[in-house]
């Protein structure tokens, strides 16, 4: 059975989450700080809201996301994300995905952050190219 680690989000919002989920850099944290496993890990920078989408996309990838974080310089390709992104990226407006993708720097989950910078590429490109259209349409 996986330990349950809590965190608290800027806003002190608390979350139960089981460890195994955690990033490195949030186990790094864990274990270097002075938390017991029933102490929060505070993360000041991050809000509750974006720290509820950090924690759906880690336990969405919870077998994953350590093998490929240790893959340095592999890229992914547009093509390589997965159906569950896309589904999750879809109800996140560009806003929250920028904010997204501070926290995801600032915990140093790569694959997060290669993630969410491919689907803000692909919305730019087709943002580029309505707008492109619909000026050509227009003339």
């Amino acid at each position: 059975n996986p330990l349950i680690a809590t965190i608290l989000s800027s806003d002190e919002q608390v979350f139960h989450v089981d460890s195994d989920i955690l990033s490195p850099e949030l186990s790094r944290i864990l274990c270097e700080g002075s938390y017991g496993i029933s102490q929060a890990i505070r993360l000041p920078n991050i809000e509750a809201r974006i720290l509820k989408l950090l924690i759906e996309w880690l336990t969405d990838h919870k077998n994953d996301c350590i093998d490929s974080d240790n893959e340095e310089g592999q890229e992914r390709s547009a093509e390589n994300i997965s159906e569950i992104e896309l589904t999750f990226f879809d109800a996140i407006d560009k806003p929250t995905c920028l904010d997204l993708l501070v926290a995801a720097k600032y915990l140093k989950i790569k694959r997060l952050t290669e993630s969410i910078r491919k689907i803000l590429d692909q919305r730019a490109k087709t943002h580029h190219f309505q707008n492109h259209l619909s000026t050509y349409i227009e003339e």
